[in-house]
């Protein structure tokens, strides 16, 4: 068992929580005076959805979901929103996206694209409350918490695998993640830490670890529901999209079904190990559906378009100015155009561009770019003049990336893939707003066959405070559901508030050197463009 870390109010998002503090402890003031509350351990599933569930329930292949829905309450969660760090960062906070400040899964720079990191979060965390009142708390894997913040208790930040600066908290913890870490690749051969579903393999034994210490809540996520259904969902559905080869349905279907059966063992490890005086509650962010054509998606790096076209010259740690002429510029995520600029003297450091020069530049390259076809013989692309807001954002011209003639049904713009362009495997699961999630949560302290229909993603982190005797932030965007809980619990509590656990702040993302390979690794599965 670790040794309890001295606490220390030095991170921005525990300085907004010492803001708050004083107006915490009071709430809290009775509180050894009051009833004790259980433990809690909360199973963060990303893509975790109903439909599979019950398929694998009549298979009885997933024995501890089940007997946790059969104690306990099991119904849809209502979503909000598409992209995976948003959601969870809500779950986290209690706040929307326009307040917590991580609205997608990456940051367009002009060094491109960047995951997002905790330092962009702008309110505080379950994990800072916590530790603001005093509570234990252990963290695995969820997003958006590197680096590791400093809490009373222990952080494995989503990019611990990696082994990066700052991934763990404390220090002291590093060396038993390392062994856990060792472990798991000892047992999987070909285990590659860059791999999100052999992260949550290696994360989950921390987990459960954690899990068994004498903690107040310890938070869990884990991914591979997701990924495999974003690849696989055709062979769940088969009868919503053509040409299914029936040969391969059942081998295809089986390889979601084994990643269900993952998360139910370690829903049983983690269950074991806290054992039955704990809470303990499973979600998911959202479901899935079948999209309405399967799409194969191409990623163009523009800027070694530029570099083949020999317009640009590429550095160590960037684009070499003073070899280049022309080179794309903050390109938005998501976009289908690409911002040029002139590596121009004068403006740009080291860029050998003279004013004079620049019609003639544009001019010939423009006649290249056109040469640039499709199979079919249609161009892949077109210049134009930057419009007023083009110019504020940096471009002296814009590229556009042409759809018609394309031979796949979708194209978008990328900036950290290792070719010009880029063909990624075929997508057949989504999910939205109306792709409700799972929530499922059984204890000492929930009602049995409590079932509602109207419980919502951002009811959880109110209902997970005031289940561990904590007061909810008024500016929380939904509400404590005590109907969850027996009548005994609601005499023993009575659900506190507080203003907020702080204001906003301005947060700005912090960028570690594996940033590219996790772009690559987020446009691989499809979580951006």
């Amino acid at each position: 068992m670790l040794t309890r870390p001295t606490r220390i109010l030095g991170s921005a998002s525990t300085a907004i929580v010492s803001i708050a503090l004083a107006v915490v402890l009071a709430s809290c003031a009775d509180r050894e005076g009051s009833a004790p509350t259980h433990p809690l351990v909360l199973f963060g599933v990303d893509g975790a959805d109903w439909k599979v569930i019950e398929w694998l329930w009549e298979q009885d292949r997933l024995p501890n979901i089940t007997a946790l829905s059969q104690r306990g309450t099991a119904v849809p969660l209502h979503t909000f929103h598409h992209a995976s760090p948003v959601i969870w960062t809500t779950v986290a906070t209690g706040v929307m996206p326009d307040v917590h400040g991580i609205t997608e899964f990456v940051v367009p720079t002009v060094k491109g694209d960047q995951p997002v990191s905790s330092t962009l979060r702008r309110v505080p965390a379950l994990w800072n409350m916590l530790t603001a009142a005093d509570q234990r708390v252990a963290v695995t894997g969820w997003w958006a918490t590197w680096p590791a913040e400093e809490v009373n208790g222990v952080v494995i930040s989503d990019r611990a695998v990696h082994g990066i600066e700052d991934s763990v908290w404390p220090p002291a913890y590093l060396p038993t993640f390392d062994a856990a870490l060792a472990a798991q690749r000892a047992e999987e051969e070909g285990v590659e830490p860059s791999t999100m579903l052999e992260a949550d393999r290696i994360i989950t034994r921390s987990a459960v670890e954690l899990a068994g210490e004498d903690y107040d809540l310890t938070l869990v996520y884990v991914r591979g529901v997701d990924i495999s259904c974003h690849f696989n969902w055709k062979y769940f559905e088969p009868d919503n999209f053509s040409g299914v080869d029936p040969e391969t349905l059942a081998e295809k279907r089986e390889l979601i079904a084994r990643e269900y059966e993952f998360v139910d063992r370690i829903l049983g490890d983690l269950m074991a190990a806290a054992g039955p005086g704990t809470n303990i509650v499973v979600m998911s962010d959202h479901g899935f559906d079948s999209m309405e054509e399967e799409t194969t998606k191409v990623l163009i790096n523009f800027d070694l378009v530029l570099e083949r076209l020999g317009y640009l010259t590429m550095a160590d740690d960037g684009v070499d100015l003073e070899h280049t002429r022309l080179y794309s510029y903050a390109s938005p995520n998501r976009s289908l155009t690409k911002h040029v600029r002139f590596a121009l003297a004068g403006r740009d450091p080291g860029g050998r561009v003279r004013a004079d020069q620049r019609s003639r530049i544009r001019q010939r390259f423009t006649e290249k770019l056109a040469r640039v076809a499709y199979a079919g013989g249609a161009p892949a692309f077109s210049v134009r003049d930057a419009n007023p807001q083009e110019i504020d954002k940096g471009a002296d011209f814009v590229v556009d990336v042409l759809t018609e003639g394309a031979q796949q049904p979708l194209r978008y713009s990328g900036k950290n893939i290792r070719g010009a362009i880029r063909s990624l495997t075929r997508l057949s699961g989504t999910h939205g707003r109306k792709t409700p999630g799972i929530f499922i949560a059984a204890g000492p302290d929930f009602e049995p066959s409590v079932n509602p229909t109207d419980l919502r993603v951002i009811d959880v982190p109110p209902t997970l405070l005031y289940a561990l005797g904590l007061p909810v932030g008024e500016n929380f965007a939904g509400r404590a559901r005590t109907d969850l809980f027996t009548k005994a619990f609601r005499s023993a509590h009575e659900l506190q508030t507080i203003p907020t656990w702080g204001e906003p702040v301005d947060g700005e993302n912090r960028a570690s050197d594996v940033d590219e390979e996790l772009v690559d690794q987020l446009k691989a599965l499809g979580y951006i463009e």
